[in-house]
Order: structure tokens, then sequence, then C-alpha cells
């Protein structure tokens, strides 16, 4: 029997935590950054330091709007910082391809399994910051 989505998920994002932590959140910024110009200049000046610790709790605020179906007080909180700063919605898919980039440049053990169960598991939570700062446009 193949192993769920969920498993798949669990397994890349527990070596990615245990062996790859820093190497993967260097590499996520550098991917992202190098994807669009708009990117690059909001990161100008940011203490990266502090970005990665923020990313890592968005991400675990992305994964409980995937297991719970709900976006939590933290998450809708994000949301209306990233629409406060006029976030395109566009850079959110830019965002969420770093996030595999990166994942498969740092783990050796990467397998496109890997990739699809990232997409899948933070896809629920991407789909409302992008609801989000969309209907923050209109």
């Amino acid at each position: 029997m193949s192993a769920s989505i969920a498993e798949i998920f669990n397994d890349s994002y527990q070596r990615m935590s245990d062996r790859y932590r820093d190497q993967f959140y260097e590499c996520f910024y550098s991917c992202f950054i190098s994807k669009d110009p708009r990117v690059a200049e909001a990161f100008v000046g940011v203490d990266m330091e502090r970005q990665k610790s923020m990313l890592e709790d968005s991400l675990m605020m992305l994964l409980s709007c995937a297991a719970t179906g709900e976006t939590s007080e933290s998450l809708q909180s994000l949301a209306r910082v990233h629409s406060k700063l006029h976030i395109p919605a566009d850079l959110f898919a830019l965002w969420m391809d770093s996030l595999v980039e990166a994942l498969e440049r740092v783990d050796p053990s990467y397998k496109p399994a890997d990739g699809l169960a990232w997409r899948a598991m933070f896809m629920p939570g991407v789909e409302y910051m992008i609801a989000h700062v969309s209907a923050a446009d209109q």
C-alpha cells in the first residue's frame, strides 16, 4: 500500500526540520527573492534571521489550516498583514514554488512525491491567503 500525502509530507518535513532546517530556510529565501524583482524589493533591509523564524511560524499556521480545515486567528492575522503590505496574489505561487524548490535542493532524499505532498498540505492555507489579499484589492 502506498503512503498517504500526509505521511509523505510528514516524513519529508521531519527530514528537513531535523537535518536541513537552516539550509532550507536560507535556500528558500534565495529562491524566492530571485524569482521576481518585487520580492527582492520587499526584502531590502529586512532582518532575514527574524524573517526565517516568521516563515517557520507561518508554515505551522498553514499546516494547521490543512489539518483542521479552519483558519486560525494567527492565519487570519497573517493574511491581514499581507493585505496591508499590498502583497500581490500572484506572488503566492512563486512562494510555493520556492518552498518546493528549496526542499528539492537541500534534501538529498527528495522525490517528486515530496514536492506534491508539500503543495497539497500548504495549499488550503495559501488559498485562504490569496483570497484574502485578492478581496482587499477589490
